[in-house]
């Protein structure tokens, strides 16, 4: 194997790791506005409603962000990057190993603190936080899906205007 095939192979997986680590991060802030939703009291149909929408905004403006930053014609054009930054590299590994499993632990930690607050309080039964709970992580993966979708379709079309001779036009 060549050093560009190397190269390339080594920025696919920077670029797995990247978007994991992007993608915890993004969980990690929709888990805390749920939580804060939940301290503030807001009321279970408003967050029923809320959280897929900012969800979806916040997943949007982030790839929207992302893609500004990577200058994607520059990359398309340059597709064996000779430089790997290790120290990043290693740093977007361990949030996107850690974070997830980290937001999961500390959201339980909180239920289980602020049970008298949340639960017994009348505010939400234990049946309507599980749902709503279930409904973020359930809008959370719908989301992620959209983004990628929506990623797929935009390079296929930006593909298809640069290669007139691809497999796809055949």
């Amino acid at each position: 194997m060549d050093s560009k095939n190397k190269s390339l192979i080594f920025w696919g997986i920077f670029s797995f790791v990247l978007i994991r680590a992007i993608d915890s991060i993004l969980y990690f802030i929709i888990n805390i506005l749920f939580l804060i939703g939940i301290q503030s009291k807001l009321a279970s149909d408003l967050l029923f409603y809320l959280i897929p929408i900012i969800s979806l905004i916040l997943y949007t403006i982030t790839t929207i962000i992302v893609l500004r930053k990577l200058n994607i014609k520059a990359l398309c054009r340059e597709i064996y990057p000779n430089k790997l930054n290790i120290t990043l590299f290693i740093l977007l590994v361990v949030i996107g190993i850690t974070l997830n499993p980290l937001v999961n632990k500390l959201s339980g930690f909180y239920i289980e603190n602020q049970y008298e607050i949340v639960i017994s309080e009348n505010y939400l039964t234990i049946g309507q936080w599980l749902h709503l709970n279930g409904w973020m992580d359930f809008v959370i993966e719908v989301s992620r899906w959209i983004i990628i979708i929506i990623l797929g379709v935009l390079y296929w079309k930006k593909n298809k205007k640069t290669n007139h001779n691809t497999v796809y036009n055949k």
